[in-house]
């Protein structure tokens, strides 16, 4: 934009700001410097040829749509803010909050608490394994927590009258 004089640097503003001009000719004929449209005109149509022209008006459209857009979407960020009813309320304030170096974190903890015994669940994995037809897989899933089953039964001593303790002299 420095690289241009102050007529063209005119021209160039009352192109992109001006809400009534719509041509090359009427952007001319804003700035000032000319007495009768076909002057401005003939101006203009040279002017737009000039490469550091476009060049100017390329990079200050750019930095104007950068401007625009910052403007309208903190614009748009400030109002969401101010109403906290919206649905994007939270989104709004989650943004803001991140781009001000803020982490806003959800944390969802559930805590059970089971206050059945032990032999109480065991019992009713047993129970749903035997409506199912296969008892022997709550003994698979359970493992170690099923209690085994007692047998009862009886042992003698076994001993001989020629001094031998046990069986285990015999073999």
């Amino acid at each position: 934009m420095r690289a241009v004089g102050k007529v063209v640097r005119k021209f160039i503003f009352a192109h992109l700001y001006l809400p009534h001009v719509n041509s090359d000719t009427s952007a001319a004929f804003a700035t000032g410097h000319f007495s009768t449209p076909q002057s401005a005109q003939a101006w203009a149509s040279k002017t737009m040829q000039r490469e550091n022209v476009k060049l100017a008006l390329y990079e200050q459209s750019l930095k104007s749509v950068q401007t625009k857009g910052f403007i309208r979407g903190h614009r748009a960020i400030m109002d969401l803010l101010a109403m906290p009813t919206h649905k994007d309320h939270f989104k709004a304030v989650e943004f803001v909050m991140a781009h001000s170096g803020m982490q806003v974190q959800n944390v969802t903890r559930h805590i059970i608490e089971d206050t059945r015994e032990t032999k109480d669940i065991v019992r009713m994995a047993i129970d749903y394994a035997r409506s199912l037809g296969d008892e022997r897989l709550a003994y698979k899933l359970l493992g170690n927590s099923v209690p085994k089953d007692v047998i009862d039964a009886e042992f003698v001593v076994v001993s001989s009258d020629d001094g031998t303790a046990g069986l285990e002299d015999l073999l």
